[in-house]
This record gives C-alpha cells, sequence and structure tokens, in this order.
C-alpha cells in the first residue's frame, strides 16, 4: 500500500479472477444482500405458506420473464438464454414438490425454499465439479431470488446507479447484471464466481471489465471510492495514485490496439503465411457459447460438451429433450461441422441426479479420475448411452454432425461403441423416426493407452482429437488444479509433445484429420509446432478464435518446421521452453 489516494480512502491494489479482457474506471456502488428475517416454524399453517410459496414463485417467473423479454430485445440472446435457463430451473417440478412437503410438516415458506435448496446447493459444491459448483451458484440465486418474493421484499431493485459505475458485491446474479445494462457499467468486483460461471459470460457478451472471487473486496470498498478494474489481468485498484493510472491507461491502450488487429482476423480463413489452409473452430458448452460462435469467425464447432447440459437437469434429459438440444446447436451452425461429444462424466464431472441418488447408483470412487468415467460410464449405463446416441442421430438430419468418444483406451471399447451405434439405428428404425446413417466418427486421444495404439484407433475412426488438458494430466500422473503438482502440468513436457506429435502422424498416415481441443491449442509457442506437425484443426473457447488465427498466419510451413526440428529429440521441458522463448 502506497499512502493516500485522492478518494475517500486509501490506495490497494488487490487481485483476483479476470473474467474480461478489458479495463475500466469509475466510482464505486456497493451492493449489499437483502436478507429477510424469518422464522423456522410458521404461525400460520401449511395451507397459508403452501400459497405464500406459490405466489412467490409466479412472481419470480414473471419477473425472470421479463427479463429475458428485456434482454432479447435490448441485451442480446446470450443473456436471455442464460436467464432461460434459471427460470427452467426456478419451475423444477421436484425442488417445488419438496418444498410443499416442508411446508406441510410446519415449517415457513421461507425455510422450506432455503432447507431444500440448500440441500442441493451443498451436494453440488461437495460433488468437486466446477460446472455442478457453479450449477449451486445458480440455485443459490433462485433461493435467494424466492425467498425475497415470500417476504415481500420486491423484485430486483432499481438502484440510483450513475452511468459508469463500479458495481462491487458478494456474488452479482446474472438478472442482475442484465437489470444494470442500460446503466453502462464500466466494472464489476465480486468476492466470489470464477471465469465459466454465468455471471462471467454476461460480462463477457456485454464487454463489461470484470474481476471475481476479489477476498474481502466487500470490507475494503466504500461507495464513491475510485476504482480500476483490470479484467485482463484480474487486478482492482481501489483509489488509484496517479502511477496506477497512467500504468491502466497504457494496458488499456495496448488491449485496445490488440482488439483492432485482432478484428481484421475474425472472419478471414484460417491459412499459414505461406497459404495452407487449417481451422479454428470453438468448443462450447451452452445456446450462448454456440451464439457467440457464429459472431465471433468460427469455422465450426469442434467440441460440444454435451454434459452441460445434462448437468443443469436434476433428471437425466429424454431423447426428445436431448434431440431438440442438439437440434437447435446444429441448426445454428448452419453449414459448419458440429462435434458432439458423448457425455463424459466422472472424474470431477458429475451430474446432479447422480449427487443426488436419483438412479440410486451414485457411487463413492476412491480416484475418480481413474475410475468409471468418460465412455466407461457410457458402457457401463448402455440405455443411456443409447438415448444420447438416437438423440444425435436425428439431429444430424439437420447438418454436418460428428460423434466423439472421451476417454477411450482400448480398441475393445470402440468395437463395442459401434455395436451399440448399430442396435441405436435399429431402434430408431423401428420407431419410425428420421435419423442420419453412418455419421463420422472420431476419438479423443487423451491417455497414454490411446497414444500408443493410436495406429490402430486410427484405421477404425474417421478422425482423432488431441483433449490436451486431460492428456497432460495422465501422461504426467499430475492432477490438474492441484498445487503440489502444478509444476508438471505442462504441455512443453517432452512426453506430452512426443505424445502429440505421434497422435498427429498416426491420424495422417491413415489419411485422417486430427485436431486439438484444450486449452494448449491457444498457445503462441505451441502453435508453431502444431503447424509443423500439420494440425487440421485447432478447437479453442470461442474468445480465442481470432486471436489463434492470427497467431497460425504468422509462420509459414517452413519456418515452423524449422523452429519444431529439434524440439522432440531435447530432454527437459526447460530446455523446449527457452527454445521458444522468443516467441
Amino acid at each position: 500500500m502506497r499512502g493516500k489516494g485522492k478518494g475517500k480512502g486509501s490506495r490497494r491494489k488487490i487481485s483476483g479472477i479476470g473474467v474480461c479482457d478489458s479495463i475500466g474506471t469509475g466510482k464505486a456502488v456497493v451492493i449489499r444482500e437483502i436478507k429477510p428475517d424469518y422464522a423456522k416454524k410458521s404461525k400460520k399453517g401449511a395451507k397459508k405458506e403452501r400459497a405464500r410459496f406459490d405466489a412467490a414463485q409466479e412472481r419470480f417467473k414473471t419477473q425472470l420473464e421479463y427479463l429475458i423479454e428485456y434482454a432479447r430485445r435490448d441485451v442480446g440472446d446470450a443473456e436471455a438464454d442464460i436467464l432461460e435457463g434459471q427460470l427452467i430451473l426456478s419451475r423444477d417440478t421436484s425442488i417445488s414438490k419438496q418444498v410443499r412437503e416442508k411446508t406441510d410438516q410446519g415449517l415457513t415458506a421461507e425455510y422450506a425454499v432455503e432447507s431444500v435448496c440448500k440441500k442441493y446447493i451443498q451436494s453440488f459444491t461437495d460433488s468437486g465439479d466446477p460446472s455442478l459448483r457453479e450449477k449451486a451458484d445458480d440455485i443459490r440465486d433462485i433461493m435467494n431470488g424466492l425467498i425475497v418474493m415470500i417476504s415481500g421484499k420486491g423484485d430486483i431493485p432499481q438502484m440510483d446507479i450513475p452511468d459508469g459505475s463500479v458495481i462491487i458485491g458478494r456474488d452479482l446474479n446474472p438478472a442482475l447484471i442484465t437489470a444494470l445494462y442500460n446503466k453502462k457499467i464500466h466494472g464489476i468486483v465480486t468476492e466470489s464466481g470464477g471465469t465459466s460461471g454465468h455471471a462471467a459470460l454476461i460480462a463477457r457478451s456485454l464487454s463489461i471489465p470484470a474481476v471475481f472471487s476479489v477476498n474481502g473486496v466487500m470490507r475494503l470498498v466504500r461507495n464513491g471510492d475510485e476504482v480500476i478494474v483490470n479484467g485482463n489481468e484480474g487486478m482492482v485498484f481501489i483509489n488509484p495514485d496517479d502511477e496506477d493510472k497512467k500504468e491502466c491507461a497504457e494496458k488499456k491502450r495496448e488491449l485496445d490496439e490488440r482488439a483492432k488487429i485482432l478484428l481484421k482476423y475474425r472472419d478471414l480463413p484460417t491459412k499459414t503465411a505461406d497459404g495452407i489452409s487449417c481451422r479454428v473452430m470453438c468448443n462450447i458448452g451452452s445456446f450462448e457459447e454456440a451464439e457467440a460462435s457464429s459472431s465471433n469467425g468460427s469455422e465450426g464447432i469442434g467440441l460440444f460438451r454435451t454434459e452441460f447440459f445434462f448437468q443443469q437437469n436434476f433428471d437425466e434429459p429424454s431423447e426428445d429433450e436431448q434431440y431438440e438440444i442438439y437440434r437447435r446447436i446444429v441448426l445454428g451452425a448452419g453449414k459448419k461441422d458440429v462435434v458432439i461429444r458423448t457425455v463424459d462424466i466422472g472424474g470431477d464431472k458429475m451430474m446432479p441426479y447422480l449427487v443426488m441418488g436419483a438412479r440410486g447408483r451414485a457411487v463413492h470412487e476412491k480416484n475418480p479420475f481413474l475410475g468409471l468415467r468418460g465412455i466407461r460410464q457410457s458402457l457401463a449405463y448402455r440405455d443411456h448411452f443409447i438415448t444420447q446416441l438416437k438423440a444425435i442421430m436425428r439431429a444430424a438430419v439437420h447438418g454436418n454432425v460428428s460423434i466423439m468418444i472421451p476417454l477411450l483406451t482400448n480398441i475393445g471399447e470402440l468395437k463395442e461403441i459401434k455395436r451399440t451405434l448399430i442396435q441405436a439405428g435399429k431402434e430408431l428404425e423401428a420407431e419410425e423416426k428420421e435419423y442420419r446413417y453412418g455419421i463420422p466418427l472420431g476419438v479423443m486421444v487423451e491417455t497414454p493407452s490411446a497414444v500408443m495404439i493410436a495406429p490402430e484407433i486410427a484405421r477404425e475412426v474417421d478422425f482423432l482429437s488431441i483433449g490436451s488438458n486431460d492428456l497432460i494430466q495422465y501422461i504426467m500422473c499430475a492432477e490438474r488444479d492441484n498445487p503440489g503438482v502444478e509444476y508438471l502440468s505442462s504441455v512443453f513436457e517432452p512426453a506430452v509433445l512426443r505424445s502429440i506429435h505421434a497422435t498427429i502422424e498416426a491420424g495422417h498416415n491413415r489419411g485422417i484429420k486430427v485436431s486439438m481441443c484444450g486449452e494448449a491449442a491457444r498457445d503462441k509457442r505451441l502453435i508453431p509446432l502444431l503447424v509443423a506437425w500439420g494440425l487440421d484443426d485447432y478447437s479453442v473457447n470461442v474468445s480465442n478464435v481470432a486471436y489463434v488465427r492470427s497467431q497460425i498466419a504468422r509462420w509459414t510451413k517452413k519456418e515452423a518446421e524449422e523452429l519444431a526440428a529439434p524440439v522432440l529429440s531435447m530432454s527437459t521441458r526447460e530446455e523446449i521452453e527457452a527454445h521458444l522463448s522468443h516467441i
């Protein structure tokens, strides 16, 4: 801390998680949660408590519907889709049924909502799955909204917030951010949240500088303090001094200049400097990401993570429900390819109906990353796997669809998958449903065993896709997000790079395409190696499409091959990184 700033309080510089590559400055408006007081036991009787809950649920629904309509008209479809997801979740019959049962037991409507919702919040938070933790946030938003409605505290607060303010809060939900859209917010800072939650998606799509998970920010900032939000680096300056302002202004100019450069690459075809074509595609897990992929220059959907839709439901989606989801994504892509990965659950990803035991099959595994995960889970519960395959085969009628299998480790699994595809087709024939036969089938290469037998796998499939995140984890035996072994989690470890090269070579030797989906595909140091080895498709997050395309355009095939030539014979990560450090 460098003494006093010109604002009301002391100058501070604190860090969090940056969720939007932009920088904004404004006066702080601190939003504190409304916390109604309510009793546990009802004095009004079960009938009145039920009526209070039903009325609040209807008001909550009406409010969300209004915001959805407003978002579609004035904000954007992506934001409206996020709110629509919360609306669907708020109508979930299992939650409503349990709340009514609690009121019948003599609890107040407020306490009944809290009791039921907190059970789900706790289960999802304890699951260890980042996307289920985000689902916990959705349920928390719904819980708080319903309790406020039941207690009669009103609608989303219509606060007197001046244009250009920086909003400070514990956790700003998507509905509130959308409601504040016309206030021309210059920044958002919260004590919780991460890069992939709904609030982060909305902040990014509205280009609002945002930093989340800033510990203690509600205590450190006062209304009227001057705040600079650096969403690119995850830094927050409270009452900045002249040096801070100068530094942030320079970084803002650099970001604006980079954005202008990247803009020219957004709608260009992907080519190396000497004209060799490849594709930059998107990884998606939601409707809003699918919509954003079209406007950000994506050349297709290289990875559609279907488990994200499963995680939004307390009950497993039916064939028709899945078909509607896939159909909507495929139609939105037009003539571009859509690679649909079959549900990848287990490990760090669990479904609500498994966590809560709705199937009665939730099993605790000592090491879930080496357990019933990915295709193993699907083959173990073949009836559910067939349901998903049937939905995909039906959706494939509407566009260019491929099926991709996660975590395959042997040829026996692959042959079993093909038999299951045939069975799914026969069932659709018997049901007289329109479907596409002979959909291209691909496999994710993300384990040592898959790398070792990549030539054999390539003989059986139409394409290979390198899942760099899990490949690093399994090759290096280093758990993701474990600080103790973080030093091993690098794509530049020799074993990882040799595995990537071997997989690309195995695919090309059989005349099939090879892609990469994962964070590594956007690394500017790795891209020339991938160009040299002939990677066909790069599949990255929506926000990185133009950047990856610009990096590919820097290199000729010859230049990339010259750079890559010594890499496979290097024996340490440090040696490789030093060789690539000038890029």
